[in-house]
């Protein structure tokens, strides 16, 4: 999402707040109201715009995968962000999601987000349960959550709220999907013609 677009609907959210009578700047308290609205707007703008990216890089590196369209209000409302190899996965810009009360029992496979290691560099990495782990295979260094950043490029393996989960970098992780898929074409092409003979 863009910068403009953005901004456009940030401007809009105080005459619409004063509209409905729910801000008014004679009374402190509505102006907490005010910036409630703008906090999130901002998140979920953040959120979008990564998720583009994330869909865009996706496609440019030839990652087969399904996603909703974030361009219908109905879709933005759906459980999960993306699929890949079958695993249903979500988009976050930070790792909170490990932290949010409603998303503790972290029901999907996968999630793509930004961390920040020692020198606050950011870094895209993939958190996988274990069963997604298992599709693309490898192996894992058992580490705490804050040690995750300063271990990559190297899998590891974190344990959070009695959940196993395998952190990868984001780039090592399109590699091995796409390793994992372009097996399933060739096993897949096999079997439609048959064995062959030398």
């Amino acid at each position: 999402m863009s910068v403009s677009r953005w901004a456009t609907v940030a401007r809009a959210i105080q005459p619409r707040l004063e509209q409905v009578d729910l801000y008014r700047p004679e009374i402190p308290t509505t102006r907490l109201i005010l910036a409630y609205c703008l906090y999130w707007w901002r998140a979920f703008a953040l959120g979008y715009a990564l998720e583009v990216e994330i869909q865009r890089d996706l496609k440019a590196s030839g990652v087969q995968f399904e996603a909703h369209d974030l361009r219908r209000s109905e879709e933005r409302l759906s459980p999960y962000d993306l699929v890949v190899l079958g695993f249903k996965g979500d988009i976050k810009t930070s790792t909170y999601f490990l932290q949010a009360a409603r998303t503790r029992t972290l029901p999907h496979d996968f999630y793509i987000t930004r961390i920040r290691g020692r020198q606050r560099t950011r870094t895209l990495v993939v958190f996988m349960q274990a069963e997604m782990w298992q599709a693309i295979d490898g192996e894992t260094l058992l580490v705490l959550l804050e040690q995750v950043a300063d271990t990559l490029p190297r899998a590891v393996r974190i344990v959070h709220e009695g959940i196993e989960l395998t952190v990868v970098d984001y780039e090592a992780w399109k590699a091995r999907v796409l390793r994992r898929q372009a097996q399933s074409t060739s096993d897949e092409s096999e079997e439609t013609n048959g064995p062959t003979n030398h």
